[in-house]
């Protein structure tokens, strides 16, 4: 694959300093196993094979980077606004909507441990994975091909390919729609606003985000696999119910001042 690639390599910038976040490639996993040559398998020990578009048959010099450019260029005030918003939680993000879950549907102590244990496990495998395909591919981030674009958001020195906050956002959306079903039209939009606020915001290529949430959404379906083996209780729900998933995430509203 590497002898196929159509890019130059992340490693090979001298911008690009060390991998952060490589050690999450021999992180143990949970819902994910190791085999002895390094391939992730299922709960029954067959091989996975990831969703993926091989990156040697995307043009990043090309047309993604042309949207990229494009992106950042015509950013309008709403969306410049998302993205510093998304930016100060990505962290916690996802946390923050599963409490408000659990509080909404008034989850009892030891199923709310279980959702929150399902989500963090899951996000941890899918952690792990991510960095392994950053690694084996070695995408350069937009603003290594092109010099003047200058990315809306930093973070920490990684390669493009995938996007880990849209991997992450594909496998909570998994997760917690097993959860909460009801909710699933309104997590599969939160996750794809988060996900595209990575590719405005400059940082990441239209492809990372879109193979990103499938990478997510495939490790999400393997966990959500193994929760319905162990008979975990997926559908919590008793009634519908009218949950603010983002309260405690909303940008706080400047105070007026009356003279």
């Amino acid at each position: 694959m590497r002898k196929n690639r159509r890019y130059p390599a992340w490693s090979s910038f001298e911008c690009s300093g060390s991998q952060d976040g490589g050690r999450e490639i021999n992180w143990p996993t949970f819902f994910l196993k190791r085999n002895r040559r390094g391939e992730y398998t299922d709960r029954k020990g067959n091989v996975v094979i990831w969703q993926l578009r091989n990156p040697s048959s995307i043009d990043f010099k090309g047309n993604e980077l042309r949207q990229v450019r494009a992106a950042v260029r015509n950013l309008t005030p709403d969306q410049l606004g998302k993205i510093k918003f998304h930016g100060e939680h990505l962290s916690h993000y996802w946390s923050r909507i599963t409490e408000n879950l659990i509080s909404s549907y008034a989850l009892s102590s030891l199923l709310s441990a279980r959702v929150r244990a399902a989500l963090n496990m899951a996000l941890s495998d899918t952690a792990a994975v991510v960095h392994h395909v950053k690694k084996s591919h070695d995408v350069p981030r937009p603003h290594q091909l092109d010099t003047s674009l200058e990315p809306v958001l930093t973070f920490m020195s990684s390669p493009s390919f995938v996007c880990e906050q849209a991997s992450s956002a594909g496998c909570a959306h998994t997760i917690l729609s097993y959860f909460f079903p009801h909710e699933n039209r309104k997590l599969k939009m939160l996750a794809e606003e988060i996900s595209l606020t990575l590719f405005l915001a400059g940082l990441h290529y239209k492809a990372d985000v879109e193979e990103g949430m499938k990478l997510g959404r495939q490790v999400g379906d393997m966990a959500v696999a193994s929760l319905r083996y162990q008979r975990v209780e997926g559908d919590v729900q008793k009634n519908q119910r009218k949950t603010d998933l983002t309260a405690g995430l909303q940008p706080k509203k400047k105070p007026v001042i009356r003279l």
